[in-house]
């Protein structure tokens, strides 16, 4: 359910680092617990930054077109920061947060989110976005369901974590530690591990699943049991429609035994197989190094997390391979844990854009609806180029409307273009007035209405008489124009190839 996510993201932070530094016990501190408490934050607020920094490999960039490959060193780095996320005991979210493109201006905004509706407001935007998420799929019975859904989730993430091995470096320590701004006594658990020791734990962690197949049949009776006493229409109709009997409930057992066990015991196998193998080697090898430290309180509560992610394992190295090397750092601070967090009510803004404004909206039109000087219009027209158009016209094209190569009196050739395809191309819709025999259209790119008639070379753009060089006219019941006239009122260009058949295949491009 989109509404239960975000009370468990603190949840999910902790599971994650469970299966990065492994639930046994360390010098008194129970990680299953620790992983478990989560479950129960029911509001906070937090802070936090990811980065992810992407080394490309250049022979393999080398292979790319220019726009592709610049694209690609503007992801090099990229980095989300949030200045502050509050998430309360009615399920809204609100963040304040920015995100940045290998050096480019941060693009700051900030988010609210109920379970039903999201407003989105980014810096530079004329309108902000409005969206109706609506839960209309999630049965009114949902909401007192909250307890059994925590409980079911426990029990399953308790028998999952709970056999994950430790790595061989990790500790324990008490230490005083800053979370937004005030000095903490915390337990810090501290875990290193590489890509060699990683295969490793990932085999013991399958063996050890396997070699408890009495615990997970328990754990599948245990859910059984939990699913079989809610509400039949918010199951799925995993028992049917009504409440299950007792064989039913077996063989939903039965079936799950048969179906997970038999998975994790081809597992196994592949990987005792592959171990010993070149592409094992390759893969999880000393290159990928993690260091990460988690914090805690006395209540077992997760409030802060720092984690220094390299991964470069030898299979990067290979020469065709895409990136020589993945790094990834985060941090985040969590505090105000099931205290008072008061969040608003989201109110949809007159002006915002909604779901209905967005299906209909060109790419031109979001560009605009951006200032011109914001960090956003920058990455979208001028690194994303999302007002650039390239495309192909020709026999295969949609509507069976071929370009057509002519000639004029004077024997030059033409090249005509079906009228609606290559307007589809611009994203710019046609009106046809049937009786005047007049195509409209407006072309957001260049702010023109054009009008033109069939059969004529008269024409208007923004009710200025232009004369075209030759008649708009009627092939196979489609409107077809010279390209050098239509082209030339929309600012594009083109080329053309004269296929072996006859047929011409048109590119198109236009570069504002």
């Amino acid at each position: 359910m989109a509404r239960k996510w975000r009370k468990w993201g603190i949840a999910l932070c902790a599971v994650l680092a469970a299966l990065l530094v492994g639930c046994q016990a360390v010098a008194g501190l129970n990680y299953d617990d620790v992983v478990l408490k989560q479950l129960d934050v029911k509001s906070a607020e937090q802070s936090g930054s990811v980065s992810v920094d992407l080394d490309w490999n250049p022979k393999f960039l080398s292979t790319l077109d220019p726009q592709e490959a610049r694209l690609l060193e503007l992801l090099a780095h990229a980095s989300l920061k949030i200045e502050q996320a509050k998430v309360d005991e009615h399920h809204r979210g609100s963040y304040a947060a920015s995100i940045e493109l290998n050096g480019k201006k941060p693009v700051k905004f900030a988010l609210q989110m109920d379970g039903e509706r999201m407003l989105i407001q980014a810096e530079g935007a004329r309108k902000p976005l409005f969206l109706d998420l609506g839960d209309a799929d999630v049965p009114a019975a949902a909401g007192g369901l909250e307890e059994p859904v925590r409980k079911l989730a426990k029990e399953v993430i308790r028998y999952f974590v709970h056999h994950l091995p430790n790595p061989d470096k990790v500790s324990v320590s008490r230490e005083w530690s800053s979370v937004n701004g005030q000095s903490t006594p915390l337990t810090k658990l501290h875990a290193e591990l590489d890509g060699e020791e990683l295969g490793g734990l990932l085999a013991r962690y399958v063996d050890a699943l396997v070699g408890d197949e009495a615990g997970m049949r328990k754990l599948l009776e245990s859910v059984a049991g939990q699913l079989s006493a809610l509400p039949p229409d918010l199951l799925g109709g995993i028992f049917g429609e009504e409440a299950p009997s007792d064989e039913e409930i077996h063989s939903w057992i039965d079936e799950g035994m048969q179906t997970i066990l038999p998975g994790l015991k081809q597992a196994q196998a592949k990987i005792a197989e592959l171990k010993d193998s070149l592409e094992w080697s390759l893969v999880f090898d000393r290159g990928t190094q993690l260091k990460a430290d988690y914090y805690v309180d006395d209540s077992l509560n997760l409030r802060k997390s720092d984690l220094d992610l390299v991964i470069a394992p030898a299979v990067f190295k290979l020469s065709q391979f895409p990136v020589r090397s993945i790094s990834v750092r985060s941090h985040s601070e969590i505090w105000n844990i099931n205290g008072d967090v008061s969040i608003p009510a989201i109110e949809k803004p007159a002006d915002a854009l909604g779901t209905d404004d967005l299906d209909g909206m060109s790419a031109i039109g979001l560009l605009r609806n951006f200032e011109e000087n914001s960090p956003i219009y920058d990455l979208l027209k001028n690194e994303f180029q999302v007002d650039d158009i390239t495309f192909d016209l020709d026999v295969y094209s949609m509507y069976g409307t071929p370009p057509l190569l002519d000639q004029d009196a004077g024997g030059r050739a033409i090249v005509e273009l079906p009228l609606r395809q290559t307007l589809d191309g611009f994203e710019d819709r046609i009106e046809y007035d049937h009786a005047a025999r007049q195509i409209r259209f407006t072309d957001e790119g260049t702010d023109q209405e054009i009008v033109l008639t069939v059969g004529s070379a008269d024409a208007t753009v923004n009710g200025a008489p232009v004369q075209l060089s030759v008649p708009v006219h009627l092939h196979d019941s489609n409107a077809y124009i010279g390209a050098d006239d239509l082209l030339k009122l929309l600012r594009a260009t083109y080329t053309y190839v004269e296929e072996e058949d006859g047929t011409l295949t048109v590119t198109v491009s236009r570069d504002l």
